[in-house]
């Protein structure tokens, strides 16, 4: 089996409804709290820039580059320069603008053993 096959089959059977219905996690809605009317509210609210900051203070600085070789850490540190243009682009994605070509670029899975034959 090929290798792009073999995942998107691991990823399809990972987050498809299971033949009998839906898996177990998607039904058991009792186990979680309802969201007080200020909460839901505050949820409803209009994304800022310092969302945004605070989301990438909260990133693991040195775990996985994009594929421009950039990990958080170097946007962390130099956030005084890049605060701007990072914050009009989330905005903007985020508002519902399309995401410029290239920002979502993923790197491709390179195997660890010659005929993998599962992604785990």
């Amino acid at each position: 089996m090929k290798i792009k096959q073999l995942v998107v089959n691991h990823f399809k059977k990972l987050f498809s409804a299971e033949a009998n219905g839906a898996p177990e996690f998607l039904t058991r809605t009792s186990d979680f709290p309802s969201l007080t009317s200020t909460l839901a509210q505050e949820l409803e609210l209009p994304f800022t820039n310092s969302d945004i900051q605070l989301a990438l203070k909260n990133m693991h600085p040195f775990k996985a580059p994009g594929p421009d070789g950039f990990n958080a850490f170097s946007f962390q540190r130099y956030w005084h320069i890049v605060e701007r243009d990072v914050c009009i682009v989330v905005l903007q994605a985020l508002r519902g603008s399309p995401i410029p070509r290239g920002l979502n670029d993923n790197f491709t899975l390179i195997p660890k053993v010659p005929h993998p034959e599962r992604v785990s």
